[in-house]
C-alpha cells in the first residue's frame, strides 16, 4: 500500500477537520464532513478519535447514552443524560410507611384489581356525595338515598332472602355473621374486577384468587357495618322528613301520609308545634295528597332537586313551619269573628 508520497511534502497534505470532544462524524458517502481520500488523514483521524474516546469511556459507563440527530443526518451527538444508571441502583428510599405501602403495591399482582374493585364502590358513592354537600334543604330525600346506596351494598354479599326487607329493617342485618352472606366466590365483585382478575390466571393461583375475592367482601361488610352505625335511618324524623319528597307523595300516597304522621308526632311531643296546628297540617297534608297526579306533577315540576333554582316550598321544613303558623293565625282570627 502506498503510505506517503515522496514527491509531495509533507505539509502539503490535507489536514483532516478537526473533531469534536463530542461529536464523532461518519459517512461513506462522497459528500462526508470527513474526506478519507488519504491514507494519513484516516491515520490522523483514528489518532484523533481514540484521544477523545479514551477519557470518554468513563463517562459513558456511568451514564445512560442518548443519540441526537443533527441537521446533517449523517452527524450524531453522543451526551450524558443528567440522571445516572448508576445513581439510581444504588438510591435507599426512606423507609417510611408510605414508601413500604408503594413497594408493597409495587409487587402485588392483584394491584389493578384492587384499584378496579375500590373504583366501582366509589362510583356508586360519589353521586350521593355530590348530591348532599350543598346547602340546598335536600333532608327529605335523605332517607331514600342512604337506604338506595346501603341496598347496593348489600346486594354484593348478603344473601337475597335477607334483602326482601326495607327501610330501618335493613339496619337489622348483621353483615359479621358468615350466615348471613353469600359464599365468597359468588359475590359481586364488579365487572372491571372480574376481567382483571382473568388476566391474572397465569401469574397467580386459584386459592390467591379466592384469598382476594374474600378480602373484598371483608372490604364490603366493614363498609356496610359502618353505615349501619352512623346511618340516618335510625333517627325518627329523617324518616318523617321523606314524607316531603314529591316522588313518595306522587308514586306512594298513603305511605306519604303515614311518615307525615309520624313527622307531626315527633314535632308534637318535642313540643314545637300543638295539638290543634298538628290536626290541621294533617288535613291540609291528606287534602294534598288527594290532588289529581296532573295538578301533582304540575305542582313540583319546577322542584328539581339538582337545580340551584329549585323550589323549596314543598321539602322546605322551616316553609311548613310557616304554613302551619298560617293556619293557626286562621283558625285563631276565625274563632275571634266567630265570638263577636
Amino acid at each position: 500500500m502506498h503510505l506517503v508520497d515522496p514527491a509531495k511534502p509533507p505539509a502539503t497534505y490535507e489536514k483532516p477537520p478537526p473533531v469534536h470532544q463530542t461529536e464523532i462524524r461518519t459517512s461513506i458517502f462522497p459528500s462526508s464532513a470527513v474526506k478519507l481520500n488519504t491514507t494519513s488523514a484516516l491515520a490522523n483521524y483514528a489518532t484523533k478519535a481514540a484521544e477523545i474516546v479514551k477519557p470518554q469511556k468513563e463517562a459513558v459507563a456511568k451514564s445512560e447514552i442518548s443519540v441526537v440527530p443533527r441537521k446533517n443526518h449523517n452527524t450524531f451527538v453522543i451526551k450524558d443524560d443528567i440522571t445516572k444508571a448508576k445513581f439510581l441502583k444504588e438510591a435507599k428510599l426512606p423507609k417510611t410507611k408510605p414508601v413500604e405501602t408503594l413497594k408493597r403495591a409495587a409487587c402485588d399482582p392483584f394491584l389493578k384489581c384492587k384499584l378496579a374493585f375500590c373504583k366501582t364502590i366509589a362510583d356508586e358513592c360519589q353521586p350521593f356525595l355530590q348530591r348532599f354537600q350543598t346547602s340546598k334543604p335536600m333532608t327529605p330525600y335523605l332517607f331514600e338515598a342512604v337506604e338506595k346506596l346501603l341496598r347496593y351494598l348489600m346486594n354484593r354479599c348478603v344473601k337475597p332472602d335477607l334483602m326482601k326487607c326495607t327501610g330501618p329493617k335493613l339496619l337489622s342485618i348483621d353483615t359479621k355473621k358468615s350466615e348471613n352472606l353469600i359464599l365468597s366466590k359468588n359475590i359481586d365483585i364488579g365487572f372491571a374486577t372480574k376481567r382483571l382478575l382473568g388476566e391474572t390466571a397465569i401469574t397467580v393461583t386459584e386459592r390467591q384468587k379466592l384469598e382476594f375475592i374474600h378480602e373484598c367482601r371483608s372490604m364490603l361488610t366493614t363498609m356496610i357495618a359502618k353505615l349501619q352505625e352512623k346511618s340516618p335511618l335510625k333517627q325518627k324524623a329523617v324518616r318523617g322528613l321523606s314524607s316531603l319528597d314529591p316522588c313518595v307523595i306522587q308514586h306512594s300516597p298513603q305511605l306519604a301520609q303515614k311518615r307525615f304522621s309520624f313527622l307531626l308526632e315527633e314535632l308534637n311531643h318535642a313540643n314545637i308545634i300543638n295539638d290543634v296546628l298538628a290536626e290541621n297540617a294533617k288535613k291540609e297534608y291528606l287534602h294534598f295528597c288527594n290532588l289529581k297526579k296532573s295538578e301533582l306533577q304540575e305542582i313540583f315540576r319546577p322542584c328539581d332537586q339538582f337545580s340551584d333554582e329549585a323550589s323549596t316550598k314543598i321539602v322546605d321544613v322551616t316553609n311548613l313551619r310557616a304554613a302551619m303558623k298560617r293556619t293557626k293565625n286562621q283558625w285563631s282570627r276565625v274563632r275571634k269573628n266567630a265570638s263577636s
